[in-house]
């Protein structure tokens, strides 16, 4: 069974934390071993982790049943993942780490997860509206918060 909103916004919350330790592993990876500049990296660091939460949402956070789940559909989502959490996290990653590198003078770790925090809401109500609703045919088993 699916839970409410503030049990999806927990889940949610648990998975971005992972996700920032999958972003923040990518970024010093490539940053340091692989001597990338910060923009690129910072890009690529954020798709990696935009796969990962994808997934831990799909069959955790909102928990889809399997039986939902064909390839078209996983499909279906994680194209509307990425175009939307994957955009604004890419959009505030990339704006809010420059501005806070040049701005401020922070490193580039630090700068980062202030651009984390700025689209954490936007990115919840964007999966819970548009990427994660239940398709036609789909049990709307989500309980009330």
């Amino acid at each position: 069974m699916r839970t409410g909103l503030g049990g999806r916004w927990l889940r949610f919350l648990a998975t971005g934390a992972a996700g920032i330790g999958v972003q923040t592993c990518s970024l010093v990876f490539l940053r340091e071993a692989l001597g990338m500049s910060v923009m690129p990296v910072s890009a690529a660091a954020v798709e990696i982790a935009v796969l990962h939460n994808f997934f831990w949402h799909l069959r955790w956070t909102w928990a889809v049943p399997r039986e939902c789940l064909t390839p078209k559909s996983v499909f279906e989502r994680l194209w509307q993942f990425n175009l939307t959490n994957g955009m604004v996290s890419i959009t505030t990653s990339l704006g809010v780490t420059r501005f806070c590198m040049e701005a401020f003078g922070l490193h580039c770790l630090a700068a980062n997860l202030l651009a984390i925090g700025a689209g954490t809401l936007a990115n919840f109500a964007a999966a819970e509206l548009i990427v994660f609703r239940p398709h036609p045919g789909e049990k709307a088993e989500r309980i009330p918060s």
